[in-house]
């Protein structure tokens, strides 16, 4: 007697919903994760929880090296999570869209910073002397662009080359070990005369061209290794290096041009000093005393159930190339547990992801309640009631969630743009929309939105000049060809509302600068 049509199809759904979770949930239920908890980062991997503890102690010490050698800001404000992957198999199982693509690369590390949360990933069983460079290279941008409006092309990328070959051990990181591959290229090429590498930006031939870039990079980062350490190697470890000199300038507002001058005023010297450099047989290397939070032995340590290790792996896979497959792992952890809150928050950020704002809502709610504390699913739950009830029926709901999130992670700059926008709106809270946008840029300076957010507002209160001002420093340090091209019609408005104004004054009109 045949099956029932119903019960057959039945089944047929259900296979495919086990095999979409086999593919991203790799054997869930046998393998063991443990999570390492470390004060600023977690890691979550199926090997072993020593390996665990030691990848959080690293990512702590580099941590900590960009706050001893360059004095910058490290904290995000966004969760930091470490992915580690004991081999290769069990990588390809949570990633296969890397692997589908025949020829195609396999690094060791992946760096996967997203809105609200960075994941850097991490193969366990990599070999090489620098299996993770790429992750740590990424980590430096991402520490940049938290301190710097603008950095030029060349420092930006020196330094991440710079800090990507960090030799971290267990007292001590170790700054300087040269790259072979860098040097070969330096050494069988010709070096750009460095008046031509200070200009190179995103939009030039030598960032956007396979056959250039090779040599920009090699010599951006030769020239940073110089200026870091060359001065030390020279009995001056008590003065600031020229490359923290330039960078002090950059912060004060001085353009680079000028900066080069007063730091390094002779390039053509400088040319011969670094072409000079190069023919050494060793290079400076420098190692720094850690100021890590804490050593391995002191970081928490626990395995984690098998819903918690879905809704893990199942929040890993919204950040990939096929955020669709988390949802099986998602759905499959709140089976087992129904109340985890991590699982709920993630499931409604795929649903806001694919447009049900509605269900998204309701997720947000229920991690909510489960988990008061959960800062990001205040933020969604406010943008989403935005959307729903419009900012008439929202801007107290909103407002509410938004200043909970901030309470919870006051480093957490998407809220402070958001409410900057919510009081924008309320002509009784201009005032406070520029204490939110203020703050925005002041934790995240590297951030060009930011920027226009604090522009808009100021415009908003009539404060011209200041918007101005503030205007001519983001076309300065654009980054883009799209940026400028903002930046200069966001000048032409100000000039424009400026002039129906006071049409007849010229003496306060704004012009655009030339």
């Amino acid at each position: 007697m045949k099956e029932p049509a119903r019960f057959v199809r039945f089944l047929i759904a259900l296979q495919v919903v086990l095999l979409l979770a086999s593919r991203a949930y790799p054997q869930g239920k046998t393998q063991k994760w443990t999570e390492v908890q470390s004060p600023h980062f977690s890691v979550v991997t199926n090997g072993s929880e020593r390996q665990g503890r030691q990848l959080a102690y690293q990512f702590e010490a580099i941590r900590s090296v960009f706050e001893q050698t360059l004095g910058l800001r490290v904290e995000s404000g966004k969760p930091f999570v470490v992915m580690a992957f004991k081999d290769e198999k069990s990588m390809r199982a949570a990633m296969p869209e890397y692997w589908e693509k025949k020829g195609q690369a396999h690094p060791a590390g992946w760096f996967m910073p997203s809105g609200d949360k960075i994941y850097a990933v991490i193969r366990l069983d990599a070999g090489g002397e620098d299996p993770y460079s790429i992750v740590y290279h990424e980590y430096t941008h991402m520490v940049l662009h938290l301190n710097e409006r603008s950095l030029p092309l060349w420092m930006s990328e020196g330094l991440a080359e710079f800090y990507s070959h960090s030799m971290i051990g267990e007292k001590e990181v170790g700054l300087g070990r040269p790259d072979a591959y860098r040097i070969q290229t330096l050494r069988e090429g010709k070096l750009l005369p460095l008046a031509e590498l200070f200009r190179v930006t995103y939009d030039s031939p030598h960032y956007t061209e396979a056959a250039k870039v090779p040599m920009f990079y090699a010599e951006s980062w030769v020239l940073t290794h110089y200026l870091m350490l060359f001065e030390r190697e020279r009995g001056e470890a008590g003065q600031p290096n020229r490359l923290s000199q330039f960078l002090s300038l950059l912060r004060q507002g001085i353009d680079q041009d000028e900066a080069i001058r007063q730091v390094f005023d002779d390039l053509g010297k400088l040319q011969a000093d670094l072409e000079g450099y190069l023919r050494r047989v060793t290079f400076p290397y420098i190692r720094i005393k850690t100021k890590a939070a804490g050593t391995p032995k002191d970081f928490g340590a626990r395995v984690l159930s098998p819903a918690e290790t879905a809704a893990r792996l199942g929040d890993f896979r919204l950040q990939g190339r096929r955020p669709q497959d988390a949802k099986p792992l998602l759905e499959e952890a709140l089976r087992l547990q129904p109340d985890l809150a991590s699982a709920q928050e993630s499931l409604g950020f795929l649903f806001m992801r694919q447009g049900d704002r509605a269900e998204a809502l309701r997720w947000f709610d229920r991690a909510i309640a489960g988990d008061s504390r959960s800062f990001l699913a205040h933020y969604y739950h406010a943008t989403l009631t935005l959307i729903e009830l419009g900012t008439t029926d929202g801007a107290g709901q909103a407002a509410a969630s938004l200043e909970r999130a901030l309470q919870l992670n006051p480093y957490f700059v998407p809220a402070y743009i958001a409410l900057a926008r919510l009081y924008l709106r309320d002509d009784q809270k201009v005032d406070r929309a520029l204490v939110m946008a203020r703050q925005a840029v002041d934790l995240e300076p590297g951030s060009f939105s930011n920027q226009m957010m604090l522009g808009n507002v100021l415009v908003r209160l009539g404060r011209y000049e200041e918007a101005l001002k503030l205007a001519k420093t983001m076309e300065r340090n654009a980054s883009s060809r799209v940026e400028k091209s903002m930046v200069q019609s966001f000048i032409e408005s100000l000039r424009r509302v400026q002039e129906k104004k006071d049409p007849s004054s010229s003496a306060n009109r704004i012009t655009t600068p030339g």
